[in-house]
């Protein structure tokens, strides 16, 4: 049996990224994109940024995606007092001027497959802090081009507060998405593609 990975067109999500101009009333900004379901970890993520703001932290957080739990995540976000810095930005058709408006990605979710995400943030140079589920791993080389934690709100807490006040590794982290495109080249995936077939049609007619 052969494992193919989906083909991530990163030329397309950076000609969607300059569609139109987004920006963020306060800066930094964490952006996530996803549907919004407990295990996506926002609950979770929501009480982090609560967390590091309550340290002088100051920072916001924006997520992008619709979905049963957003009642509870505007009435969390009441309770916690952070309405106006943890963004419930709903479904976008078209997400990336967003990302490429935050100056960092989080990820917070217990569970994911093979997040296609993940290859597109990097491909927009974002610094990535993920947790460590699925085949995220297979796609975050860890301290090169993203962090990875695992799911849990004091990893997650520890890994947020480095990028607000570790210049250095965000600056490290944001030089090694420059590989992206080698890491994710569509070119090699589709040779592969070709060869599983090949390899098909000759045991056929061996």
């Amino acid at each position: 049996s052969s494992v193919i990975y989906n083909v991530i067109k990163l030329p397309e999500v950076r000609k969607k990224a300059e569609e139109f101009q987004a920006d963020f009333e306060l800066r930094p900004t964490f952006i996530a994109i996803g549907r919004l379901h407990h295990r996506k970890g926002y609950a979770e993520l929501m009480r982090v940024h609560k967390r590091l703001l309550d340290q002088n932290l100051m920072h916001s957080i924006a997520v992008i995606g619709g979905g049963n739990e957003m009642e509870n995540l505007k009435n969390q976000a009441k309770e916690l007092g952070v309405e106006k810095t943890f963004q419930l930005l709903d479904s976008q058709k078209n997400p990336w001027p967003y990302v490429k408006a935050a100056d960092y990605f989080v990820l917070p979710s217990k569970s994911e497959s093979y997040p296609l995400t993940i290859g597109e943030v990097m491909g927009l140079h974002k610094p990535i802090i993920s947790t460590n589920v699925g085949g995220i791993p297979e796609m975050i080389d860890n301290g090169k081009d993203g962090i990875l934690v695992n799911f849990d709100e004091d990893e997650i807490f520890e890994a947020m507060k480095k990028f607000l006040t570790d210049p250095d590794l965000v600056m490290q982290i944001t030089n090694g998405t420059k590989n992206a495109d080698e890491k994710f080249d569509e070119n090699k995936i589709y040779q592969q593609v070709t060869q599983v077939f090949e390899q098909q049609f000759r045991l056929k007619n061996a």
